[in-house]
């Protein structure tokens, strides 16, 4: 199913447009300033959970995937040629339950 990824919307100054890998470092240094503004609503993951930790790159493709199935939209957020965040619209039903 097409549904148009990747978009990009512009108004002003304010770009949003899809995460890129090469957003990493900047993506990262920005969490990492407002971690405990994000606190209350960063989601948590089990101690206990195997495997290795998951890198900004496979985050990456998690998200286009899920932008090119239809499913969540996730931006990156510009504000005059710099990320300034992310914005994720997620959780898009099709058919009955539109």
């Amino acid at each position: 199913m097409a549904h148009g990824w990747p978009v990009v919307l512009t108004d002003g100054d304010v770009l949003l447009r899809p995460l890129r890998r090469r957003d990493g470092r900047e993506w990262l240094a920005l969490r990492a300033a407002n971690a405990s503004w994000l606190a209350p609503w960063e989601a948590s993951s089990p101690v206990a959970m195997a495997g290795p930790a998951p890198t900004f790159g496979g985050f990456v493709r998690s998200q286009s995937t899920q932008a090119r199935q239809g499913t969540s939209l996730p931006f990156a957020v510009d504000h005059e040629g710099r990320l300034a965040g992310q914005l994720t619209v997620s959780g898009i039903t099709y058919g009955s339950l539109r």
